[in-house]
């Protein structure tokens, strides 16, 4: 079975303080009325999120990752995975990349990346605004025997660039699902949500796995190792919930991969007690220490053992083989 066509890879890219000063008044010299301090509103930060409906059908995550400013989400059918699928969703998000590109010149370069890799590409926009684009292009290729049809929507944000795509490799059927869907891309709109620039806010976004809006406290100045309640940090609370993308934004910002709660528990300790095999592989191949014990004394090992953590033993017993 043929894999997708195409991933995106790409490259992406102060608070003033202000002080004053007065002099002491002579003791002669009438009181001043003192006016009420002004405190300064906290600041927020804003994530526009597309609001899109699929259909009454079962959907799953199949595949989720970050990297450079860029998100990704696959959604596949129930049975199916991003290796077999027959119809799948596509949610990206390109951060600052509105400050580069005009949504015109983003889809001409999305076009002339595909027909470089496939041939007889048909490619059309069906409706376009200000800040929208909603195109679809279809793939009949009978020398490679890939025949695929694929409907986008692009959406101009104010911190990046929104693509959701809907694709299905049978074309036949494509023709019946075609105006369904271009219609339903058609309607999605960015609503945005403002969130207060604080460690609670962070750390609870990283708690859901909302990869695009930990990328963008982050890029307002939000430390990845900022601490919130037992001392636990955005890392901790994405490796203990498994939320991969959001633990590779954290990383790629510098977050301490063996910083300790309260109780010393590090990332790779709370991913161990969680039996969440991926994200224990993926804390060791970014060098997780496997020997930081917590208050009691426990390695993440000893937790493995105790809790009889099946899934993560191998690894943390042989943790070169996951690097």
């Amino acid at each position: 079975m043929m894999t997708r066509v195409y991933r995106f890879t790409s490259c992406v890219i102060s608070v003033l303080a202000l002080s004053a000063s007065s002099s002491l008044t002579a003791c002669t010299a009438p009181k001043p009325i003192q006016k009420p301090s002004v405190v300064a509103p906290l600041k927020t930060v804003v994530v526009e999120k597309p609001e899109f409906y699929f259909d009454d059908r079962n959907w799953k995550i199949g595949y989720k990752a970050a990297q450079n400013g860029i998100s990704i989400r696959e959604y596949v059918l129930d049975g199916e995975s991003v290796e077999t699928w027959t119809e799948l969703v596509t949610q990206q998000f390109f951060l600052g990349l509105q400050r580069k590109f005009t949504l015109e010149d983003f889809m001409e370069g999305m076009k002339s990346n595909l027909g470089q890799k496939a041939e007889g590409l048909k490619w059309s926009v069906v409706n376009k605004s200000d800040r929208t684009i909603t195109y679809e292009w279809q793939i009949e290729d009978d020398r490679r025997n890939h025949h695929e049809y694929e409907a986008g929507h692009l959406i101009l944000g104010d911190r990046g660039i929104h693509l959701i795509r809907y694709s299905i490799r049978n074309v036949v059927d494509a023709a019946v699902r075609r105006h369904r869907w271009t219609d339903r891309l058609n309607t999605i709109r960015l609503k945005p949500t403002s969130f207060s620039l604080g460690p609670e806010e962070f750390i609870s976004r990283a708690s859901d796995g909302d990869t695009i809006a930990v990328e963008l406290f982050l890029a307002d100045g939000m430390s990845p190792d900022a601490r919130g309640a037992q001392g636990r940090t955005a890392l901790m609370i994405a490796a203990f919930a498994a939320h991969s993308d959001t633990l590779m934004v954290l990383l790629e910002h510098g977050a301490d991969l063996n910083a300790r709660d309260q109780k010393g528990m590090t990332s790779l300790i709370l991913a161990t007690m969680a039996d969440q095999r991926e994200t224990v592989k993926l804390l060791l191949e970014h060098g997780a220490d496997v020997n930081v014990r917590d208050i009691e004394g426990n390695t993440a090992l000893d937790w493995a053992t105790l809790l009889r953590r099946t899934k993560v033993m191998d690894l943390l017993v042989r943790p070169d083989s996951a690097r």
